[in-house]
């Protein structure tokens, strides 16, 4: 296949071009890891145009393009290609919801695999209409096919001959070994982060050791110092002032993955504690010292003094004899200290050995990490003074320098289970308006305990309910300084795959709201209606960049104690299974929950007319559906009676006098919030009273909606349907 290089995107970023994938065309893309720097201008937001109506006072409409700028989006890096990458680098911003860090690959080169070859489980093929924005990859252009991978993601399948059969799909791809399936290749995020730490190592970790340091690789931003570089290890000099002999020395922390910084300080999980650190030195060497001078001789020849000034060289020359750095990196706290070792990869630093299996873990708390570096030289110092005249000596000395710099960042460690969290919910099992009650104990702030998302999954409907954490991939560097000697050079940092030093990246915490979703399959519907919330605390947004786009930031934002609601469906079935289950940021699932199952049963309210006394009564009875059973203590709202509302007794009976030609009795069914060993859904009846037909024929409609809707003697059905003809006939010969 051919190959071709899009160089576009970064090399204009007023108006950047995005190339489209060319089917079996290898194109390598350059920028497409500006996605994770969202701090960076994105040049093509409030770019997007949608026409709108316009309504005008002369009753006239038109429609105008209208632009916009596209929101923040959550960034899902298994499903994207390149392109998508770009377009979204340079729409907008993108944000995660979990710091589980390997999340997928952010791509940069279209790779292609023919369809036969493609392990895949199986292809779908969607005919395409006027109206679709589906970008058609079939040879006729009429069908989008794609194929479904054994992770659960779909790849477009170009050049594909689409062709009828009889299979349930209806079409098939005819030409499987020519059809070529898009498979992006990419980096993974993950490695992307410690790429760029361990590019910055190269002159010091990562060299030969045999090597004398000459050269330092530091990270700068905005022209600055990423980290406070200093010089150090001064020796004397014979004839000379005295000298540094380790220069531009550096030790940072770039990140402490998994985690975000969050009101300044990192915040990460208990158990495998990680460190990136990035550090860096040379040295400097004296160069050689000659100075010519003379010296005096003063001599008395016959009683006069005679006074020679003979010729002569002062000299010193530097050999770096031994040299060696020392890298430290600890985490503790008044209490409490822990050292970190060096893990399988450069700049990785962590609690326990490398290739451990068993990890130690901290106390949940707040700690400080510090990476030191030890750099120790020997010089050895030779000088003397050569003459032919003057007196000449040869010596030499050893001087032993040290230079130790340091740097530390705080860190809040969390329990990456959320043990101090505890998440309650109570499922009521309703036909067709489900409740679900979620109630939380404990600290949910992110510094204590956090949950990312929690899910309850009954019957086809799912229900999710995600945090308000948000974690914005942000880039801490722009440039490298490689520094000699002689001379400095500067090489930019950026978002390539190729780049020579890829940016430092981290994450920065946002304050979005509390979100809740529903899952259904396609060919159901359910809404969410909220019935109540209390409030635990309010969240205030965080500082960001006022290039970062987070709206929701910008807002405080509310943590609950509780939240319920209804789900509402068109499924009337009960007994449905239940799943309920909580995250943390960390992907790990919170051990503190409960789920409790409450399922409502059908009541049925049943009225009549009593006259045996000369004095129509209404009697009513509510019971349990099933087992007749009464239901005491539960209130009727009436219509068309002396009362609004009554209370049924221990029998389930309830009385009233009625005032109208229809009375009716519904039962709302119990609230979710009473306390109650069994719950009844809602009921309603009702009955015709003695009063006369005119009045009853004004009440005909609302006779007939509350006969279709419940319990009605069959007798008041057979007579309604008789007066009706009787009405209809009547009023058709008049």
């Amino acid at each position: 296949m051919a190959g071709s290089l899009a160089q576009g995107p970064a090399a204009n970023q007023s108006s950047p071009t995005i190339p489209e994938p060319e089917p079996g065309v290898e194109r390598t893309y350059n920028d497409t890891y500006r996605i994770l720097a969202s701090e960076d201008e994105d040049p093509l937001f409030n770019t997007s145009t949608l026409r709108v109506p316009v309504f005008h006072d002369d009753g006239s409409l038109t429609y105008e393009n209208e632009t916009f700028g596209i929101f923040p989006v959550q960034l899902d890096p298994r499903s994207l290609r390149p392109s998508d990458a770009l377009l979204v680098a340079y729409e907008t911003d993108v944000y995660q919801t979990s710091l589980y860090d390997k999340s997928g690959t952010i791509p940069h080169r279209d790779t292609w695999v023919p369809l036969d070859e493609y392990s895949h489980l199986r292809t779908s093929i969607i005919q395409l209409s006027n109206v679709t924005a589906l970008e058609p990859t079939s040879i006729s252009g009429n069908y989008r096919v794609e194929a479904l991978n054994h992770l659960g993601y779909w790849h477009p399948v170009y050049n594909a001959d689409v062709q009828e059969d009889d299979s349930p799909d209806g079409y098939f791809v005819a030409n499987p070994s020519s059809a070529i399936v898009h498979v992006p290749t990419g980096e993974w995020v993950s490695t992307r982060r410690w790429k760029a730490v361990k590019e910055l190592l190269r002159y010091s970790e990562d060299a030969d050791p045999a090597v004398a340091r000459e050269r330092v690789a530091i990270p700068m931003e905005e022209g600055e110092e990423l980290y406070p570089v200093s010089n150090g290890g001064s020796i004397n000099r014979q004839w000379q002032r005295p000298t540094n002999v380790v220069r531009d020395t550096y030790v940072g922390i770039a990140d402490v993955p998994p985690a975000a910084w969050y009101r300044g300080r990192y915040v990460t999980r208990d158990w495998d504690t990680t460190a990136a650190v990035p550090w860096d030195y040379r040295l400097e060497i004296p160069d050689e010292y000659s100075v010519s001078d003379t010296c005096r001789h003063v001599h008395t020849i016959n009683n006069s003094t005679v006074i020679h000034n003979h010729p002569r060289t002062k000299w010193a020359e530097y050999t770096l004899e031994s040299h060696d750095a020392v890298v430290d990196v600890w985490i503790g706290n008044g209490s409490y200290t822990a050292d970190m070792n060096l893990q399988f990869s450069s700049g990785m630093w962590a609690l326990g050995q490398p290739y451990m299996s068993w990890k130690p873990s901290l106390s949940a708390g707040a700690y400080e990490i510090t990476a030191e570096v030890n750099v120790t030289a020997s010089v050895l110092e030779r000088y003397g003074i050569t003459s032919a005249e003057c007196t000449s000596y040869d010596r030499e000395r050893f001087q032993n320098v040290t230079h130790v710099v340091s740097y530390s960042v705080p860190v809040q460690i969390v329990d990456d289970e959320s043990a101090a969290l505890q998440i309650d919910a109570t499922y009521y099992d309703r036909r067709g308006d489900d409740i679900i009650h979620i109630e939380w104990s404990g600290n949910q702030t992110l510094a204590a305990a956090p949950w990312q998302q929690i899910t309850a999954t009954f019957g086809n409907t799912r229900l999710h309910l995600g945090s308000p954490w948000r974690f914005y991939p942000v880039s801490q560097s722009d440039a490298v300084e490689e520094r000699s000697a002689n001379e400095t050079t500067t090489i930019s940092s950026g978002h390539s795959f190729s780049d020579t030093y890829p940016r430092l990246l981290r994450n920065r915490v946002a304050v979005g709201n509390v979100s809740l979703y529903l899952d259904e399959p396609a060919n159901e519907s359910s809404w969410w209606r909220g019935d109540y919330a209390e409030i635990n605390r309010i969240v205030p947004g965080t500082s960001l960049p006022s290039t970062i786009i987070a709206p929701d930031n910008a807002r405080p934002s509310p943590l609950y104690d509780e939240v319920a609601g209804y789900v509402e469906t068109l499924d009337r079935e009960l007994g449905e299974d239940v799943e309920f289950r909580a995250t943390t940021i960390f992907e790990k699932e919170i051990g503190g929950t409960s789920l409790s199952v409450v399922p409502y049963r059908d009541a049925k309210i049943t009225v009549w007319i009593d006259d045996s006394s000369g004095t129509d009564v209404l009697q009513m009875q509510l019971t349990d559906a099933q087992s007749g059973a009464p239901l005491a203590g539960r209130e009727l709202s009436l219509t068309g009676a002396s009362e609004s509302n009554v209370t049924t007794d221990s029998s389930g009976m309830a009385t009233a006098v009625p005032q109208g030609s229809v009375v009716r009795a519904t039962f709302e069914g119990d609230p979710w919030q009473s306390s109650r060993t069994t719950y009844y859904m809602e009921d309603t009846a009702a009955v015709m009273t003695g009063f006369a037909a005119s009045a009853a024929l004004n009440d005909f409609f609302g006779y007939l909606n509350i006969g279709v809707s419940n319990t009605v003697l069959l007798i008041e059905w057979v007579a309604l349907a008789i007066l009706s003809i009787w009405w209809i006939r009547r009023n058709k010969d008049t």
